[in-house]
């Protein structure tokens, strides 16, 4: 069986409509959190996934398996869309829905979700000062910091940012001195 692609469009429009009824019913918060836990439930169990994307299998017992495992676990909004995903085949496109979601959720909450990679660890002091500088500079009420370490670096640090990058690292400013330099 191919395994089928995500498609951005699609898990975009779900995401959208999700968060808008979820904003509508006050459940924002209770949709993110059953959201995640679906997320990393299917993680643990990705034969599950399979399983809710095999053509072979019959829409019924698929549905029957989807409302086993949701209905009266998780916010109404979530069994719905969980419905929805199963029957139109858009299993594959689940993740990046609720990253969609997600993205659209911290907007909404003034929180923003930061890699910031370094060529070396920084003290716990140092990723708070980041982050609150990031939470000042940009307006954010809450700044989560996930560091990556990336020894290729050098040295200074990349800050990434949903679609948003501030390369401030050695390697960085190197590449684009050559830039500079082989335009000249």
């Amino acid at each position: 069986m191919a395994e089928r692609k995500a498609d951005p469009k699609a898990a975009r429009r779900y995401a959208r409509v999700t968060f808008e009824s979820a904003l509508e019913q006050d459940a924002l918060s209770a949709v993110h959190d059953d959201l995640k836990k679906l997320v990393e439930g299917f993680a643990q169990v990705p034969k599950f996934m399979i399983f809710l994307d095999n053509p072979a299998l019959s829409l019924a017992d698929k549905m029957a398996v989807v409302q086993e495992v949701v209905n009266g676990k998780v916010h109404p909004i979530v069994s719905r869309l969980m419905s929805l995903v199963v029957e139109h085949s858009r299993m594959a496109s689940f993740e990046l829905m609720v990253r969609f979601f997600e993205s659209a959720y911290n907007a909404h909450e003034h929180r923003a979700q930061v890699e910031l990679i370094t060529a070396s660890p920084l003290s716990e002091e140092a990723i708070n000062r980041i982050s609150q500088t990031l939470q000042s500079k940009l307006g954010f009420r809450e700044v989560t910091i996930k560091p990556i370490i990336d020894p290729a670096l050098l040295g200074g640090a990349i800050i990434r940012m949903e679609d948003q990058i501030i390369d401030g690292s050695f390697s960085g400013r190197l590449k684009a001195l050559r830039s500079q330099l082989t335009k000249a």
